[in-house]
This record gives structure tokens, C-alpha cells and sequence, in this order.
């Protein structure tokens, strides 16, 4: 008979997971990503992939031109100047998502 690790019961010296907490254990050894391993899953979970950067500086530079070709309408400027505020937010937005995963820089 052997602690569990985690929950500190008995179990089996055999017991490769442990019938109390449900956890895996592999031998002496519990079983655990390695600090690399972890490491390479954190980034992926955080950083941004070339498509996701492409599509989110794109949305506003679509955007600019739709608001350029609006702006030279006299009839539809308001409506331009809307979709180059909404441009600069999209873009500042865009800056604080890459910033925060360590994304674009």
C-alpha cells in the first residue's frame, strides 16, 4: 500500500491511477507535462497565428477605404466618418490583443 500524491489515500502499490481522486500516477513518477512541453502549450494558448494577425489588420483597412469612398459622396460623409472612427478602434483593439498575447511584436 502506497500514499496518493494527491489526496493522501491509500491505495494499491500497483495502482496506477488512484480510485479516490481519479488522478494518473505512473510508477514513483506522477504523470505531468514537462516544463517544455507546458511551456510550448502556454504559447500556443496565447500567441496569434499569421491568419488571425492578416484578418484583424485587414477588417480596418477595409474599412478605411469603404469610409474614403463614402467621404467623397457629400451625401454619405457622416456615414465616412463613422467607419474611420470605427477603423481606429478596430486597429487599437487589434494593438491590445497583440500587445497582451505577445502576438505582431
Amino acid at each position: 500500500m502506497k500514499k496518493c500524491p494527491f489526496c493522501a489515500e491509500e491505495i494499491q502499490a500497483e495502482a496506477v491511477v488512484c480510485r479516490y481522486c481519479g488522478r494518473e500516477l505512473v510508477g514513483d513518477v506522477i504523470a505531468q507535462p514537462t516544463a517544455t512541453s507546458q511551456a510550448s502549450q502556454q504559447e500556443q494558448k496565447t500567441s496569434l497565428s499569421g491568419i488571425d494577425l492578416l484578418v484583424a489588420a485587414l477588417i480596418p483597412v477595409g474599412g478605411l477605404i469603404l469610409a474614403l469612398v463614402y467621404l467623397l459622396d457629400v451625401k454619405s460623409r457622416e456615414r465616412g466618418l463613422y467607419l474611420i472612427v470605427a477603423s481606429i478602434v478596430c486597429w487599437v483593439v487589434w494593438w491590445v490583443i497583440c500587445s497582451l498575447t505577445g502576438g505582431f511584436w
